[in-house]
């Protein structure tokens, strides 16, 4: 089965994940608002499309093995916001929805 999302997220995701400063932070926020009429589930296979990338490719690293850990964590904390929203009622079919509402509940997690 090959990859239907767009290959920029997986490779924007990798690069910022292998970053040696705390610039993963920001990253599911930054690609929300570099693309933000973006599907967010596309965000989440692509943070996990990047961690799987990062694992296998830097397995002896440290800094890549925090960098996959990273990605997979941003994974299950955006799904976890989507689950949120739509068990809420809120849109969230495009990413830009997603900050939005990070923006206006503090309820959800802010990344």
């Amino acid at each position: 089965m090959g990859s239907t999302i767009n290959p920029e997220y997986a490779e924007f995701a990798v690069a910022r994940l292998l970053h040696p400063s705390d610039d993963w932070r920001s990253l599911v926020r930054d690609m929300a608002k570099r693309w933000p009429d973006a599907d967010p589930l596309d965000h989440v296979l692509a943070l996990i499309e990047a961690a799987a990338a990062i694992g296998h490719g830097h397995a002896t690293r440290i800094h890549g093995h925090a960098g996959a850990m990273n990605g997979y964590r941003l994974a299950a904390l955006l799904a976890l916001d989507l689950h949120i929203m739509a068990r809420l009622g809120m849109r969230s079919s495009a990413a830009s929805e997603v900050v939005a509402c990070w923006q206006s509940d503090a309820f959800l997690l802010r990344h």
